[in-house]
C-alpha cells in the first residue's frame, strides 16, 4: 500500500468527517455481535496509531531556483538521536525522540515521542549527492542544489 496516497485519502476524509473520522467511521456497525464489534474497536484502535505514527516527524519541502530544502520539525530531539541515509530520490530519517520527564504519567501528548521513521520523497532534479544538513532549534534543514542542466548545440541533418 502506498502510503502517501493513504495520507492524502486520511486528509481528505478528515476535512469533511473532522477529527472524529475514526469514532464515525465505524458507527454503522453498531447493530453487529459484540465479538465483532470488539474485533472492529481493536482495528479502529490500531489504524489511529498507525496513522499517527505515518504523519511524523512533519516536514515541508521547498524548490527555489537553485536548490530543494527539506525542513523537517525534531522539537526536543538531538541531534545525536537522529539518522538520515539518501535513496534515489527519497531521504529517510529515523530517531529517538526521548521524554522530556522521568517518572511520570503522560495525560495527553501530540509531542513527538519514542521512535520514528518517515520516508520523504523530493523531485528528482535534485543532486543528493551534494546534499548538506544542518540542525538547529529542533529544525532539521536539507539543502541540494538541482542539478546543471546540460545543453549542447544539436547539429541539423
Amino acid at each position: 500500500m502506498d502510503v502517501d496516497k493513504l495520507k492524502q485519502w486520511l486528509e481528505v476524509a478528515q476535512k469533511f468527517q473532522g477529527n472524529d473520522f475514526w469514532n464515525d467511521i465505524f458507527d454503522e456497525q453498531k447493530d453487529q455481535d459484540p465479538n465483532e464489534i470488539t474485533k472492529m474497536s481493536e482495528v479502529k484502535q490500531s489504524l489511529k496509531q498507525d496513522v499517527n505514527a505515518l504523519d511524523r516527524p512533519f516536514y515541508a519541502l521547498y524548490r527555489s531556483m537553485i536548490e530543494i530544502i527539506i525542513v523537517i520539525d525534531l522539537p526536543g530531539v538531538a541531534k545525536e538521536d537522529i539518522q538520515l541515509k539518501i535513496a534515489g530520490n527519497h531521504l529517510l530519517i529515523s530517531g529517538h525522540a526521548r521524554p522530556l520527564y522521568d517518572a511520570v504519567e503522560v495525560l495527553k501528548s501530540d509531542r513527538l515521542n519514542g521512535p520514528f521513521k518517515r520516508t520523504i520523497p523530493f523531485p528528482s532534479e535534485a543532486d543528493s549527492s551534494k546534499a548538506v544538513a544542518k540542525f538547529d532549534h529542533g529544525l532539521l534543514e536539507i539543502r541540494m542544489p538541482l542539478h546543471d542542466v546540460e545543453q549542447h548545440t544539436l547539429n541539423i541533418e
